[in-house]
């Protein structure tokens, strides 16, 4: 632990790869960084960390950045695999589940500013064609069955780009809220707006929300690329230095309601 500089823990998957690497010395930034995870996969890890901080007055803020492994699987085929959508997960369960682990960390810490990261969608396609380029990941399996074809890869698109519109929408709305440490909620970091943009579009039967991907900055279709890292990583710093601003008004208020009673 260096000093009594605020703490920054940053939770999630192999999207955050190589954040480690990017230095900010207003801060001392602890990470859980799990390839593949899905949310269970980072409880332990993450109060294993806060527990360090226990009785101490350092400001704990902890961003988890994770959900996009529990709504798809690796369909194994006489070809290799493909990353397809799971057919029952809703982005209910998976916000059920963020809420879940909120509310381990906040039982463990009660005073950690705790919030969520937007979900970036990702590309079935273009995830699919980097595999194909890697023999290593894309290795014949024997199996019988056949590569999913466009047509189901775009399906599993449409399908996922919604649940992410309702799951992204549902952290803003928690993000809000309340909560110990806080006068008010935290801010949220929307990093699926460097991938998607979700528009109305007006029939006289009325409207529907239209989402327009642009995955040029993902190098596999899944991934970021270093200059969008960069971008999330200033992102998450300028957040977390806003809600740093949020603990001290906080901590200010609450100091002169016990110095007057």
């Amino acid at each position: 632990m260096s000093g009594n500089k605020p703490v920054l823990l940053l939770a999630g998957d192999s999207r955050l790869c190589e954040f480690d690497s990017f230095k900010y010395e207003h801060f001392c930034f602890r990470y859980v960084i799990k390839r593949g995870a899905v949310i269970e996969d980072l409880v332990n890890e993450t109060l294993s960390i806060l527990r360090e901080y226990k009785g101490t007055d350092r400001s704990i803020i902890v961003k988890i950045a994770c959900g996009i492994n529990e709504f798809t699987k690796f369909e194994h085929h006489k070809e290799g695999k493909d990353l397809r959508l799971k057919s029952d997960v809703s982005s209910r369960t998976v916000f059920n589940r963020l809420k879940s682990l909120k509310e381990k960390i906040k039982t463990e810490l009660p005073t950690a500013v705790v919030g969520f990261i937007t979900v970036p969608t990702l590309s079935f396609i273009n995830y699919r064609n980097f595999l194909r380029l890697n023999p290593r990941s894309y290795k014949r399996s024997g199996r019988e069955t056949r590569s999913a074809s466009d047509n189901e890869l775009q399906a599993d698109q449409a399908k996922l780009d919604k649940e992410l519109t309702v799951l992204n929408a549902d952290i803003k709305l928690e993000n809000s809220r309340k909560q110990s440490g806080l006068l008010k909620g935290c801010y949220t970091i929307s990093w699926h707006n460097s991938i998607s943009k979700v528009s109305i579009r007006k029939r006289r039967s009325g409207s529907r929300k239209v989402v327009r991907n642009n995955f040029a900055d993902l190098h596999d279709g899944l991934h970021p690329k270093n200059s969008l890292k960069r971008r999330w990583h200033k992102q998450l710093v300028k957040c977390a230095t806003s809600e740093l601003d949020l603990i001290r008004q906080y901590n200010l208020k609450t100091t002169k309601v016990t110095v007057t009673q």
